[in-house]
This record gives structure tokens, C-alpha cells and sequence, in this order.
């Protein structure tokens, strides 16, 4: 880490309109705006926060995403000065379309870029999207971030990758509905005490369909400690902790030296 802690993150819980670009981003918007105002370094954004469960016009999406919102953001971000992690239908360069997490950061560059390696099919990921091939870190000035969507959150070796390489924190946006609210809850704090790190889930609200979204964006550290967390609304919750609190707890209780990589591999 080369920069001076606190960090400071804004989780921008909304409810997300299906196919309803301008509602969407006039709420993101707002938002980076009240961001700024409060400090915030990083800003994440709920999944397909953009036009939500559109698959069925996913090829519209990506060219919107692509041309229009992307740049939207960039700009957003340089003119707030923080970092903005959203995720879109993005075209992929080996076809079709994925759901992609785009880190912009404050000079409005990307830098990172996921595509979500588990498919949903409940909500028909499976068939409208194209899963990712790679996880992904980005580099950031307080540490390593290990990205991540959603549905992700259930496969624990994506994370134990994660601390392998280094990473301080993971980061989830999420559309994750009711009834599960106990299985994100506990599987966000089993993700962080189990690897040692920060977990930064946002999460919408609002329904769709026959899915009603509960929220409960929230940051768990290391300990399995809630930093901060919101309830069933709309909000901006900002949440400020000292990352370098993650490497204190390596080192006082050094769990991660323990691990049997000559036994079972990574």
C-alpha cells in the first residue's frame, strides 16, 4: 500500500429498473455526486445498475454500455474524483455477452475488468450470457481487490485464489433476492474471516418480477465484524475503515501461514 488509510467506500443501494436507462443513471448520478460530497474514494455501484435483468436485449445493452454509460462513468469519475465499480452487458472479444465488473478509477481509467464466472440460472444467466474465463485483481493505493458478482459469492475457491495472490479485499455487487438473505449474509462473513479480508457487498432493492431484492449492503472485516451495513432501502451508505487493520490481523493471527498447499493445491 502506498497511500495513507482511512478508506472511505460508498455502496449506492437502489432500486434498479429493468430496461430503464434514464431512471438508472439519474439515481447514479445523484449519487457519485452525494459520494463526493461525503469523501468517498470508492463508489460501487449495484449489478447491472444500468437497465438490471434485460438479457433477452442484451446485444442493445452492450452497445449502450459500451458507447454511452461507460464513458458517462468515466467522465463521472474524474470530474468526483473517486473510483467508480459498476457492472455491465459488455460484448466479450471471444463472443457473445458477459456480465462485466468495470473498476474506473478517479482519472477515469479502467482498471480491472471481470466477467462473472458463474452463471445465475435462476434468472437466466445461463442463457443469454457467456461466463468468464479468469479471475481478476486490481490494483489499487490501499492493496489489492479481488473482483467478484453476485452469484459468485457461493464458490469459496474464487476467493481462497484471491488471497493467493495477495488481495486485501473483495468487492460484490449484487442482485441478490429474497428468501436467501441468511445464505448472503453468512457466506459474505465466512468469505471474509475464511481469507482474511475485507468483503464490500452492494446489493439493490426493489422487485422484479417475482424477485423482490432485500439490500443489506454491507462490509465485513477480517474478524467477521459488520463495518457498516443498511437495511431494505434506498441509501448511500458510506462506510470508512483502515485497511492496513487487514494486515494487523494477518500477522497477529496468521491463519493463512497455516494453510497445506503441499496437500491440497491452490
Amino acid at each position: 500500500m502506498s497511500r495513507d488509510l482511512p478508506l472511505t467506500v460508498g455502496l449506492l443501494q437502489f432500486d434498479v429498473r429493468k430496461g430503464a436507462l434514464t431512471a438508472n443513471m439519474d439515481a447514479v448520478s445523484a449519487g457519485v455526486k452525494d459520494a463526493a460530497a461525503r469523501g468517498v474514494d470508492w463508489l460501487l455501484l449495484p449489478e447491472l445498475f444500468s437497465g438490471s435483468y434485460d438479457l433477452e436485449n442484451a446485444a442493445r445493452w452492450g452497445e449502450i454500455n459500451e458507447t454511452d454509460v461507460l464513458p458517462t462513468l468515466s467522465r463521472m469519475a474524474v470530474e468526483n474524483r473517486l473510483a467508480i465499480i459498476g457492472t455491465y452487458i459488455l460484448p466479450l472479444a471471444s463472443g457473445g455477452y458477459g456480465n462485466t465488473l468495470i473498476w474506473i478509477d478517479a482519472t477515469g481509467s479502467e482498471t480491472g475488468r471481470y466477467t462473472k464466472l458463474h452463471r445465475f440460472r435462476p434468472m437466466d444467466e445461463d442463457k443469454y450470457l457467456t461466463p468468464g474465463n479468469a479471475p481478476v485483481i486490481t490494483q489499487t493505493p490501499y492493496g489489492a481487490v479481488g473482483l467478484s458478482i453476485c452469484y459468485d459469492l457461493r464458490f469459496p475457491e474464487l476467493y481462497r485464489f484471491y488471497l493467493s495472490e495477495g488481495a486485501l479485499f473483495a468487492v460484490l455487487p449484487s442482485q441478490w433476492p429474497r428468501p436467501r438473505l441468511k445464505h448472503y449474509e453468512t457466506l459474505i462473513r465466512a468469505r471474509a474471516i475464511e481469507n482474511q479480508m475485507a468483503m464490500i457487498a452492494v446489493n439493490r432493492v426493489g422487485t422484479e418480477g417475482n424477485n423482490h431484492f432485500f439490500g443489506h449492503s454491507m462490509i465485513v472485516d477480517p474478524w467477521g465484524e459488520t463495518i457498516c451495513s443498511a437495511r431494505d432501502e434506498e441509501i448511500l451508505l458510506v462506510c470508512m475503515f483502515d485497511a492496513a487493520d487487514i494486515l494487523k490481523i494477518r500477522r497477529d493471527f496468521p491463519v493463512i501461514d497455516d494453510i497445506r498447499h503441499d496437500v491440497i493445491k491452490r
